[in-house]
């Protein structure tokens, strides 16, 4: 039985159909559709998907934005029980090809010009493939539904809770992207874990997180679907900042740098946003500069620093009041606490270690997903069961548990650093003295090819300013220094540092070495 639902079959759209109907529930493009006309529209989609062959459990690959018409194909199909698969689009090809490859298609529905260029995957080429637009070389509009034979009732589908759900993948940021299957009941428990952090209902979103749509929709709440960054890393932050005002967003749900974007707008313009109640930053650190910038420009926001990650999202949750207040006192990133199911240990080896130790973070509870698509190597090396019957994952991420059992990261295990005299560091505590600088917002810290210590800043001012720092924190080892116009990021988020690509720039000698004086 089902430890969640306390039932051995149940669908996440459940949820949908218990909604007040005439509640706004999305809004793009000056459109606004309510709960009834979601659940009316997502039926439709429903048939059109039926009638091209696509039953329950086929994973079809969705290359939309996240417009309005996404996510009434993605609450058609999980209804019906077929399985969106999401991908980053814009992630390297290789690793694109990977995802595919691990995904084994059924279909992909494309829109507008997200999939213009299909023809560049081989993965794609044995797939049944659909447009809801201009028609493409070898594709076929997705068919049209009948309302005479059809009906228009939206299906909701019960499921076996083992059957998969939605497909995403990992970032891929230390390897290869890694297939996160999420059940049904997986979405619910996510959904109810992030309600201990987030509790209020109905509120006017905008996110930066297409999956924390379903989220909103959980309490009953709108969606503004707006532009975010486009190939060339750009946002609208213009037309954005008007309809947050104009439309009286009360929840922002964004990356760091989304919200970065939105506060330099807000100082040129001198601007505020006295609507927004909630503001909720994921996805990557967070400098106390972006912190202070968001107390001044959403004056009456409470604002909450989010700590997740693909396989367990919610972990941990700080208020920034005392996030800042508590900054100076630990080295690393304070995350919170977790919520009221949530387990989380600091693991060496296999050994627990105690408050003040730093160590990998392994987190437990109901929102945890168990299993990776087709890779059990992944699953036996993340996935560990104790002895309880419980399902530990293994974050890959540093830190350490202080004496309030609040949770610090210092880094990712991959990306710690091994200088030749035997030191062992992690990089977010130093770039978070690094940042703190003046005129330093952004810095990376990374292992060089011969061990060495390589600070990565994008001025050479910059530069001098750290060399004394560097000098004070790490006396007798070897501290080099790095040019970079512009840190390479993720692709996701575009606020983690890439930091496998500076390595191999580093290695392939593509940074500019500065020496300033010491």
């Amino acid at each position: 039985m089902d430890s969640i639902t306390g039932m051995y079959a149940m669908n996440f759209c459940e949820y949908l159909l218990k909604l007040p109907p005439s509640l706004p529930a999305l809004c793009a493009g000056g459109e606004t559709i309510t709960y009834a006309q979601l659940v009316s529209r997502a039926a439709v989609y429903q048939r059109r998907l039926e009638r091209s062959g696509l039953q329950a459990g086929a994973r079809v690959l969705l290359l939309l934005a996240p417009n309005m018409e996404f996510y009434l194909l993605l609450y058609a199909m999980l209804g019906a029980g077929l399985v969106p698969v999401l991908v980053q689009k814009d992630m390297p090809r290789q690793q694109l090809r990977s995802c595919l490859k691990q995904a084994r298609l059924s279909a992909m529905i494309v829109a507008q010009s997200a999939g213009k260029y299909w023809y560049l995957l081989p993965e794609l080429w044995r797939v049944r493939r659909f447009t809801l637009d201009t028609l493409r070389l070898f594709t076929a509009p997705l068919a049209q539904a009948v309302p005479e034979i059809d009906g228009a009732t939206f299906c909701v589908k019960a499921l076996d809770d083992e059957a998969t759900a939605l497909l995403t993948f990992t970032s891929g940021s230390t390897g290869t992207p890694k297939g996160v299957v999420r059940s049904h009941p997986s979405l619910l428990a996510q959904c109810q874990a992030m309600s201990h952090f987030f509790a209020h209902r109905q509120q006017r979103d905008v996110t930066s997180f297409p999956i924390l749509t379903l989220f909103s929709h959980f309490h009953a709440g709108c969606c503004y679907l707006l532009p975010t960054f486009d190939a060339q890393g750009r946002l609208p932050v213009q037309m954005i900042a008007g309809a947050i005002n104009a439309q009286a967003i009360t929840r922002l749900s964004v990356s760091p740098a989304w919200l970065k974007e939105l506060v330099d707008y807000a100082d040129v313009q001198q601007c505020r946003f006295p609507a927004v109640r909630e503001v909720i930053i994921g996805g990557a650190p967070v400098t106390r500069l972006l912190l202070l910038a968001v107390q001044r420009y959403f004056p009456r926001a409470t604002c909450a620093v989010n700590y997740g990650a693909s396989e367990a999202d919610p972990i941990s949750n700080v208020d920034i009041d005392e996030l800042l207040e508590a900054w100076d006192r630990q080295p690393g990133y304070l995350v919170g606490r977790p919520g009221p199911e949530t387990e989380i240990l600091i693991v060496r080896g296999r050994d627990p270690q105690p408050a003040g130790e730093e160590g990998e973070i392994w987190v437990s509870g109901p929102q945890v997903l168990t299993r990776y698509l087709n890779n059990p190597q992944a699953e036996q090396l993340t996935k560990i069961r104790d002895l309880a019957g419980r399902v530990w994952h293994r974050t890959g991420d540093s830190g350490f548990l202080d004496v309030q059992q609040r949770l610090w990261l210092t880094g990712r295990i991959a990306d710690r650093l091994r200088t030749p005299s035997g030191l062992t560091l992690s990089p977010y505590p130093v770039e978070k003295q690094l940042n703190g600088l003046p005129g330093i917002e952004t810095s990376a810290v990374v292992e060089g090819p011969q061990r060495e210590i390589c600070v990565v800043l994008q001025q050479a001012a910059q530069c001098h300013a750290a060399a004394p720092l560097m000098a004070t924190l790490f006396p007798g080892e070897p501290v080099r220094f790095w040019l970079c116009a512009k840190l390479p990021v993720d692709a996701r988020h575009r606020s983690r540092i890439d930091r496998a690509r500076l390595r191999c720039l580093l290695a392939r000698r593509k940074l500019k070495a500065f020496f300033p004086e010491v």
